[in-house]
This record gives structure tokens, sequence and C-alpha cells, in this order.
């Protein structure tokens, strides 16, 4: 048997793809994943940050002097 998600010769039905979006409006699953803002870095990704930060600088300076 062939799959009709798949197969070209059944038509889309238009109650069906309704019906599927008003369930991804209910749930909140239509946003447009783009327009959302991204999350702000988490305290431990800051102080990994702060510490690559701080061992490049010393490396740095290291070298330098």
């Amino acid at each position: 048997m062939t799959d009709p998600a798949r197969n070209p010769d059944y038509p889309p039905n238009v109650a069906v793809d309704r019906q599927t979006l008003d369930m991804a409006q209910r749930a909140g699953l239509d946003a447009d994943l783009g327009s959302k803002v991204p999350p702000r870095y988490g305290t431990f990704t800051v102080a990994v940050m702060v510490g690559i930060l701080i061992a490049l600088l010393a490396a740095l300076f290291w070298i330098i002097r």
C-alpha cells in the first residue's frame, strides 16, 4: 500500500491541514523560530569564558615578558 503523505496522486486534505494548524496554535508550536529571542548566557558559561580569557591573557603576558 502506498503512503498517501508521500504519493503526489493524493491531493492534500484541507480539513486535516486546518485541524493540524489549530492544534499547533493551541499548543504554541506554530511560532516562527527565527522570531524568538535567544537565551542569555548562563552563569557557568560566563565563568568558563572569563576563565579562558584570563588564561589567554596570562599566556600572552608570559610570552611577551
